[in-house]
């Protein structure tokens, strides 16, 4: 007796990698641009004084507490007035939702399992970036 095959098609065609290069940049650009109003009240080189903030983001994106966009922005800004020195200006805060919004937007676009490897990418990057401008800042 033979067995019948299955065939599993897949749900969608997965976007190209250019698309998800070019939404991992905004979101890196957004979550940059929105760290310019941030100063921890103690300084430091450590990757959590330096993210402050959006490395919280990060990691409650990860852990999925929030579903809903403006609860995560909400969550941000919270820890924002609480441990920053510089008040979160409207450029900054409009940097920040676009951020977040691309975040979901990327969450669709790539699989379940790219998807903790693509928040840790963005999560260096930025700290990357983060640590260049703070270090600059020390040096003049």
């Amino acid at each position: 007796m033979s067995r019948p095959y299955i065939y599993m098609l897949p749900e969608k065609e997965p976007p190209s990698p250019e698309l998800v290069e070019k939404a991992k940049e905004d979101i890196i650009s957004g979550l940059y641009d929105y760290l310019e109003d941030y100063e921890p009240e103690r300084h430091g080189f450590t990757k959590s004084l330096l993210m402050g903030p959006a490395g919280k983001l990060l990691s409650a994106i990860t852990s999925g507490r929030f579903e809903n966009p403006d609860a995560i922005v909400g969550f941000v800004v919270n820890i924002h007035a609480n441990t920053s020195k510089k008040e979160l200006g409207p450029k900054s805060l409009q940097r920040l939702k676009e951020a977040v919004e691309g975040m979901a937007n990327l969450r669709r676009m790539v699989s379940e399992r790219a998807w903790p490897r693509t928040l840790r990418e963005i999560d260096y990057a930025v700290f990357l970036k983060q640590y260049g401008r703070v270090s600059q800042a020390n040096k003049g």
